[in-house]
């Protein structure tokens, strides 16, 4: 084995270019080289080699950078020579665990969702099991991840279809059974909200589809209030009259109450009406946790409400999935699954309004 080979080496293995990848060592105490191909005939090809084994026929030879033949660039500002650097650069593999992309992306980072990468990276083979609390950032800490993986050459394994459990090693079929009684929400609220996902089919993760048959709940109520506006305008009016009878009628504390919407500008608008019935606001920020011990009014997008409870929700906003089926949209099952798990959320009441426009 030559000495000298590393991540970023120049080798020529069966009369062709190599780019070295990665170097690992094999249980017998040989090296295995992962390259890229550089000659014309493997350009861009992915390959393994083993040392012992090529040296049976012909070794391995390394591109020794003291036999370069220089070569003029006549590009305007040597653009040929610099774009030739930095994607040699690109290619080449950190060397270490520490990060070097996926702390750059478009995000409002916080420091503790750099840690799962950070602990994955210094293991020789990662295996990590990520399962922080509701809100605090799962999806960007392994986005953080795999494109670190990806940028040291081994994000190969990254599927984009579903995912079986029993295929992935975990056998839960036989040893694992359903709860089928609802805790949370009343009995007319669960039937209303699985309305919703009626038509619609998901995957229950071992080759099956999930559904809700059988499914109870311990407690009933009143059924959800569905109230259609004529505007924005009347909306926000209509929820600042709702969470005004909640709390004197329902005598219901600022703090049980929690309005969900698709997005943050919705929010704004709807608060700008809510002062005038509660001037104390808590708006449930996106990888922060809930501190139930501040007082105000909530208020959350359709995304940050999953895994909280609430005595009182009002959903509101642009409620377009609650038209048509369309059931080969993925888009639309996934707003679909998003309305339900904001109409779950709500213990006692549920309070739905939509503007007409958004029909």
């Amino acid at each position: 084995m030559i000495s000298s080979l590393a991540p970023g080496s120049r080798i020529i293995a069966r009369d062709e270019e190599w780019l070295v990848r990665r170097v690992d060592l094999t249980p017998s105490g040989a090296h295995l080289l992962t390259v890229t191909g550089l000659s014309p005939l493997v350009r861009n090809r992915e390959a393994a080699f083993i040392d012992r084994v090529e040296e049976l026929d012909e070794p391995i030879q390394l591109v020794d950078p003291k036999t370069t033949v220089p070569a003029h660039d006549s590009s305007p500002f040597y653009r040929d020579t610099r774009l030739f650097l930095e994607a040699l650069l690109r290619q080449s593999v950190p060397p270490d665990a520490r990060l070097t992309l996926g702390h750059r992306g478009a995000m409002d980072l916080l420091p503790y969702q750099l840690d799962p990468a950070r602990l994955a990276l210094q293991q020789p083979r990662q295996r990590i099991l990520i399962a922080d609390a509701v809100g605090l950032g799962k999806t960007i800490e392994c986005g953080i991840l795999l494109t670190e993986m990806i940028r040291r050459g081994r994000g190969r394994r990254i599927y984009g279809h579903q995912v079986v459990l029993s295929r992935c090693g975990i056998e839960i079929r036989g040893r694992s059974r359903k709860l089928r009684i609802n805790y949370r929400t009343t009995e007319e609220l669960k039937n209303w909200a699985t309305g919703l996902l009626r038509g619609l089919s998901f995957d229950d993760l071992d080759a099956g589809t999930d559904d809700d048959q059988g499914v109870r709940s311990l407690v009933h109520g009143e059924p959800p209030v569905l109230k259609t506006c004529a505007n924005e305008t009347a909306l926000a009016e209509a929820i600042s009259e709702h969470v005004k009878q909640l709390m004197a009628s329902d005598q219901a504390k600022p703090e049980s109450i929690c309005v969900v919407a698709g997005t943050h500008r919705e929010l704004d608008e709807y608060q700008k009406y809510l002062k005038r019935v509660c001037p104390a606001f808590h708006q449930i920020e996106p990888g922060k946790p809930e501190d139930s011990a501040t007082p105000g009014l909530r208020l959350a997008t359709v995304h940050r409400v999953k895994g909280l409870e609430f005595d009182h929700v009002i959903l509101a906003g642009k409620l377009d999935e609650m038209d048509a089926v369309d059931e080969t949209s993925e888009r639309f099952r996934q707003k679909r699954a998003l309305l339900y798990v904001a109409a779950t959320r709500a213990r006692c009441s549920l309070f739905v309004c939509r503007a007409a426009s958004a029909r």
